[in-house]
């Protein structure tokens, strides 16, 4: 099967996955984005503060140079932010 480079990947990325499950999509998911791609996720603003959550982010910032989070959306139900993931590091033995 023949993959193309994305620019941007936009996913709904549950939380709950354990650690490992975690990074081998993010790992995929950058496996397919170019270098200079952004990936796009959302988090719920309630739960930032729990450890898969925080975990989550950790694992953003590990893999990518620059990790943004958007403003909350105050009317989303739950009220929601935007991670913006921006350049993937180069791949290291995980």
């Amino acid at each position: 099967m023949e993959f193309h480079r994305q620019t941007c990947s936009s996913v709904a990325f549950p939380g709950r996955f354990p650690a490992e499950t975690q990074g081998r999509l993010i790992d995929a998911v950058i496996d397919v984005i170019g270098a200079q791609s952004v990936f796009t996720t959302f988090a719920y603003r309630h739960a930032a503060p729990l450890l898969a959550a925080r975990r989550f982010r950790a694992l953003l910032a590990d893999r990518f140079e620059t990790v943004v989070p958007s403003r909350t959306v105050w009317r989303n139900l739950p009220p929601a932010f935007v991670l913006h993931a921006r350049r993937p590091r180069a791949h290291t033995a995980r």
